[in-house]
């Protein structure tokens, strides 16, 4: 871009040119044209020469500025030929390049000397820029600034969100503000955050230009719920609210277990809550079956009345039990064993290990929209219950308990806050008739003849200062261990034979019987006998079963026999019986560690053993053999030494000598007899 230029025309002879020069004088931006000032004046060298021109022209941005006349000029250097001003308009845009040429015949009047030239003026400022930021967040009040290049100017505004025009401002000099409307905001809301700000500059009502700024519309950002508002039904809590901008407001949706309580509109930045009573009969209904539930609060945040997003936040919320407890006053028993209540005349009183308590809860209310679920009733650490709120009945199976005792009933209800009731039982002591003494024996431990004692003890239940028990049977039967019929039972406190009733005895004071040692029959010596006792009182009977063992002796001896804890097998062999078994045994009946080489005579007779053993020996070299019924037997004895030499000798057995019959002595290859090299050193026999 020029402010000023000029051109010459060819030079003539090459001393004398015109120059065409101009010059900005003035622009207007309302008018978008540029003036320039201008001027067509000789031009070369030897300025104290002139030559005639003629014919002279120019034109400048296409349109004749200047024709000469006929008059012919004397042309010096800076003779002017025409000069003035030129208003040229720019484009739309401010922008303009123009053009001139001109020229004329210099002496010679035939040719004519021109030239010509182009040149791009400043441009005029046009439409008005945007200095602010595109960059806003949706709901915020956005202003824009403008820098106009005319005061004349003026300007419309536009901003649009993902290229859809939301608002349109008109009428505005250097700035504006926008406050977004709800149905503005709702609309931006539901686009992208590609932000565009469009400036539309007008001069009046002429259209000068348009420019735009770009950025990004970000959605805004919900405000959250700060605090913890756990809290117990009956209190208050408060919400805090971090907001996100100032002019944002909110409502508060407060739910109990997931059913809406509460709804608080237009809430800055924190709000306190205290339940009116018919919340807290919504709050009683939402938890009517626990104690403690979820809180949750969701908060909505509004911008200019749009819904720009919510947040929930959690915390629990507790139903104190205080003021909560189910109304429950009383509840009733029975026993209902009948043996129990037949033996102690009453059904409320219980007999250890021999009851059935049934329990009848009074009518348990429940409060603050709970209901009762169950009865529990709680005897030394374990629980019974009935969920038959109709019926109420708790039923607790045999209790073998003693004393006084207490049981706590209690109703539940569906938070599960209880109201209890307490009383005491009484249980009187019972046990089972026992048989702690039986002694059954045989004379001498092995005779036919058998004694019988015994000692055992019955509960005395006392109750109302007198004891409710007795002995109903006392009694015993037997049987043969290899029997399956028993004999006819035997009444200890009645019977004559054997006379038990004579040595049996009772205190009631106790509970103590006694049996006496008393004879009560003969039984087999060789048998075991299955005995059977049963012992009655009021509530039940034991029976015990124990053995009368066949007749063991300590000793016992036969002919050439003898046992210990048995009888020896009179078909059995002479000897020593342990536990009803022989036990064998054996003994040396010649013994000479020089050993012989002849014949051996034993210090005892071999008759009537089951083997004998006979060690002997070669060059140092030992052996043994063992001949089963030895009697007539003949044995042969071998030895191999180290010498590789084979010594074997012949005995025949006798019942009183051992007879050498032959001897042999193998040396290699070779032989050699010799009478005396394999000696006897033991013999042992054996049973």
């Amino acid at each position: 871009m020029a402010s000023s230029g000029s051109f010459t025309t060819n030079t003539y002879a090459g001393i004398r040119s015109i120059t065409f020069n101009w010059w900005v004088v003035s622009q207007d931006i309302s008018g978008n044209f540029t003036d320039i000032g201008w001027n067509f004046v000789g031009s070369g060298s030897n300025a104290n020469s002139w030559y005639y021109v003629l014919n002279g022209y120019l034109n400048i941005n296409g349109s004749r500025v200047y024709t000469q006349n006929s008059t012919k000029v004397q042309l010096y250097v800076g003779t002017v030929l025409a000069s003035g001003t030129t208003r040229i308009y720019h484009n739309s845009d401010g922008s303009k390049s123009f053009g001139a040429d001109g020229g004329g015949t210099i002496f010679n009047y035939g040719t004519y000397q021109t030239g010509s030239g182009s040149w791009a003026l400043p441009t005029i400022p046009r439409a008005s820029s945007i200095t602010s930021s595109a960059d806003y967040t949706k709901g915020d009040a956005v202003t824009v600034t403008v820098s106009r290049a005319s005061g004349n100017f003026n300007h419309t505004i536009e901003f649009l969100v993902d290229s859809q025009v939301i608002k349109t401002i008109t009428g505005v000099a250097t700035s504006c503000t926008w406050t977004p409307t709800q149905t503005e905001l709702e609309t931006m809301l539901k686009k992208g955050t590609s932000s565009v700000i469009r400036c539309y500059t007008y001069n009046g009502g002429t259209h000068i230009g348009t420019s735009t700024k770009s950025g990004t519309a970000s959605n805004p950002t919900a405000s959250k719920i700060t605090n913890d508002f756990s809290f117990t039904v009956g209190d208050s809590t408060k919400f805090q609210v971090n907001r996100g901008k100032n002019y944002y407001s909110h409502s508060l949706e407060i739910s109990v277990a997931e059913k809406l309580i509460k709804t608080i509109s237009n809430v800055g930045t924190e709000t306190p809550w205290t339940p009116s009573s018919s919340e807290l009969t919504a709050i009683y209904n939402a938890m009517g079956s626990t104690a403690k539930a979820t809180i949750s609060v969701k908060c909505i945040t509004y911008a200019r009345g749009a819904t720009i997003g919510n947040t929930t936040k959690t915390g629990n919320i507790t139903i104190s039990s205080t003021n909560n407890n189910p109304t429950f006053k009383d509840w009733s028993y029975q026993n209902n064993n009948s043996i129990s209540n037949s033996v102690l005349g009453t059904n409320q009183v219980i007999l250890q290990n021999y009851n059935s308590i049934v329990i009848t809860c009074n009518q348990a209310t429940a409060k603050n929209q709970a209901s009762i679920t169950k009865y529990q009733a709680i005897v030394n650490g374990s629980i019974y219950e009935t969920t038959n709120i109709t019926n109420r009945k708790i039923t607790i199976p045999n209790l073998n308990l003693k004393g006084d005792v207490v049981i706590q009933v209690r109703a539940v209800d569906s938070r599960g806050f209880m109201t209890t009731v307490e009383k005491h039982l009484t249980f009187i002591p019972y046990t089972k008739p026992q048989l702690s003494t039986i002694n059954l024996k045989r004379r001498n431990n092995y005779d036919e003849e058998t004694t019988m004692e015994l000692s055992g003890v019955i509960s005395l239940i006392s109750y109302n200062g007198s004891s409710k028990n007795k002995v109903k049977t006392f009694k015993y039967r037997y049987k043969n261990a290899e029997s399956s019929s028993y004999s006819s039972w035997v009444d200890i406190t009645k019977s004559t034979i054997p006379n038990t009733s004579s040595k049996y005895s009772y205190n009631s004071s106790t509970g103590k019987l006694t049996l006496n040692e008393v004879e009560i029959g003969n039984f087999e010596t060789k048998a075991t006998y299955v005995f059977e006792f049963v012992i009655e009182d009021s509530v039940t009977s034991t029976p015990v079963a124990i053995n009368l063992k066949n007749g063991i002796p300590l000793v016992s001896y036969r002919k050439k026999k003898m046992g210990v804890n048995c009888i020896p097998d009179k078909n059995g062999k002479d000897g020593l019986y342990l536990n009803g078994n022989y036990v064998s045994y054996e003994e040396s009946v010649f013994d000479n560690s020089s050993g012989s080489a002849g014949n051996i005579v034993p210090e005892t007779s071999l008759k009537n053993c089951e083997y004998i053993i006979i060690e002997f020996k070669a060059n140092d070299v030992l052996g043994s053999v063992r001949i089963d019924n030895p009697i007539n037997k003949v044995a042969s004895l071998i030895i191999v030494d180290a010498t590789a030499t084979l010594y074997s000798k012949t005995v025949t057995i006798k019942e009183k000598e051992l007879t050498v019959t032959s001897y042999n002595k193998v040396v290699l290859n070779s032989s050699k007899t010799s009478s005396n090299d394999i000696k006897i050193i033991k013999v042992i026999k054996g049973n």
